[in-house]
């Protein structure tokens, strides 16, 4: 069976710096849920210095309805000393942890001010973060590793960078994270891409499907505009273009909808 898009664990609200968007609240997310036929939503805001967890916590209580459901999660950094943006406890009270490990952009908070512009240090630096992450014990059942192709792991040269890992070395990574029962996030919009650079970015989920990783949706709108492209632009091309199935779908889902659906 044909993977089924009904959630999206990859949503931020006003709170988020680069949101900031007063028409972006809950109550407008939820509305795009059941518009869209979607049964789960998820709040991701970024967790950084200036907006920890207990500033997003806002956001409740979150709006809900009998045909789509709204959790509360957030978007994990780490900076650069390899430290995440909020405390593991803080971590293991949320619903739903989306953890970013490629905002190598963020100089001086992510990477020093004074970080090399080359696509194979942003690379290595990428993959020292994904593999100190892996070895922490966080509740990884109820997380999922952010847009892991998005270009602002390398700005300068975004494709370079993700075809620089080795086969070897991305089996590496996505056999860590399926056996910590870790998601992946569907969240490019393929149409954007060349058919080489689409073939680039896509190795990456490709290789994690090989090897029996769990996928889940993250459509990452920053505001009310971005929801149209959400499943049309992004989650049913991606679907297709690496054929999943429900089968692959991160088992937290399915869970949860039920686990909701039951509390009713």
């Amino acid at each position: 069976m044909r993977f089924v898009p009904d959630h999206d664990l990859h949503i931020h609200t006003k709170l988020s710096p680069c949101s900031n968007d007063p028409r972006q609240i809950p109550e407008a997310i939820l509305a795009y849920g059941v518009t869209a036929g979607l049964k789960l939503l998820a709040l991701a805001d970024h967790c950084w210095p200036a907006t920890q967890i207990p500033v997003l916590r806002a956001s409740e209580p979150l709006p809900q309805s009998k045909r789509c459901h709204m959790i509360f999660g957030a978007e994990v950094d780490m900076d650069m000393n390899d430290q995440l943006s909020a405390p593991i406890s803080d971590i293991e009270a949320l619903d739903f942890a989306v953890i970013a490990l490629n905002h190598l952009h963020l100089k001086n908070y992510c990477v020093p001010n004074d970080f090399p512009e080359d696509a194979l240090t942003h690379k290595e630096r990428f993959k020292e973060r994904l593999h100190h992450l892996l070895s922490l014990d966080l509740p990884f059942y109820k997380t999922g590793i952010a847009h892991f192709s998005d270009g602002l792991v390398c700005t300068a040269d975004p494709i370079r960078c993700i075809d620089l890992f080795s086969d070897a070395e991305l089996i590496d990574i996505f056999q860590k994270i399926r056996d910590r029962g870790m998601g992946v996030e569907l969240n490019l919009v393929p149409g954007r891409y060349s058919a080489g650079d689409l073939d680039s970015v896509l190795r990456p989920l490709r290789v994690a499907k090989s090897l029996g990783c769990k996928f889940y949706m993250g459509g990452d709108a920053h505001h009310p505009d971005d929801f149209a492209g959400t499943l049309t632009r992004k989650m049913n091309p991606l679907i297709d273009l690496l054929g999943l199935e429900e089968s692959d779908k991160l088992p937290f889902i399915p869970e949860t909808i039920a686990r909701l659906e039951a509390e009713k």
